[in-house]
């Protein structure tokens, strides 16, 4: 996440250098709003108080979504703590 907006780059490397060298985007898409939250306005899954339970349409796209998921956490992670 970068100032408030997750992203996914290109996953293919020789696409991601090709855009890079072009001065074009490597993003596959940016989006602004959290993703759960987002999730759940989507439809792919519920809150039931401090859990998250999948809908069917989230059952399909669980894969991906833990991607995304994982993806995000790791840049969370990685982001320099505010003093």
């Amino acid at each position: 996440m970068l100032n408030g907006y997750s992203f996914r780059n290109d996953g293919n490397l020789e696409s991601y250098m090709a855009k890079i060298a072009a001065g074009e985007s490597a993003f596959s898409f940016v989006m602004k709003q959290p993703l759960l939250r987002q999730w759940g306005e989507c439809g792919l899954l519920t809150f039931d108080g401090d859990w998250v339970d999948l809908t069917l349409a989230g059952r399909f796209w669980q894969v991906t979504m833990t991607i995304g998921l994982l993806e995000w956490i790791n840049l969370k992670l990685t982001q320099p703590v505010a003093a």
